[in-house]
């Protein structure tokens, strides 16, 4: 066990009667809190580094994770080294800074999209519209429109509680 970091432990093993005892089920979700944030320009982003590095790191003492080659290092420097170094961990329960920050992709807004509500429609189906409402689009309707469209609003909630 004391190869194993703290992630590895708790995720492996519980404390039962004084004992370690090896988990039946290996999908254990470790949580940890305080949850500090990600972002290399908050204040609490030194706790955050310490928080990775104490989780995916085995270790006896702070000051045998700090101390590198006589060198007393800060919670962020050894964050940096971890990742230049690409150390392989088990998967990460902590946000994910880049995954945050990361600009949505644009969909393109393709015109030639067709309605599926108006795939199904019939040539018939189109003459009476067009003759019913002369100069008119065909409305389109997505969920947010649900309970506002007009097939919502004749439908009568009495006459299928009755069937």
């Amino acid at each position: 066990m004391q190869a194993l970091s703290l992630q590895e432990v708790f995720q492996t093993y519980s404390w039962r009667n004084n004992e370690w005892r090896k988990r039946r089920k290996a999908n254990v979700i470790l949580r940890v809190f305080p949850r500090y944030s990600p972002s290399p320009e908050a204040d609490v982003y030194p706790l955050y580094c310490r928080t990775k590095i104490l989780l995916h790191h085995p270790f006896r003492t702070l000051s045998a994770l700090q101390d590198v080659d006589g060198e007393d290092r800060s919670w962020p420097e050894l964050l940096a080294e971890c990742r230049v170094a690409e150390h392989c961990h088990s998967k990460y329960t902590l946000r994910s800074w880049e995954d945050e920050n990361r600009e949505p992709q644009e969909e393109e807004d393709n015109d030639d999209d067709v309605n599926p509500d108006l795939e199904d429609m019939t040539e018939e189906d189109w003459q009476m519209f067009a003759r019913d409402h002369p100069n008119a689009a065909i409305p389109v309707f997505d969920a947010s429109d649900l309970g506002t469209r007009p097939l919502d609003a004749a439908w009568d909630p009495q006459a299928t509680r009755n069937r």
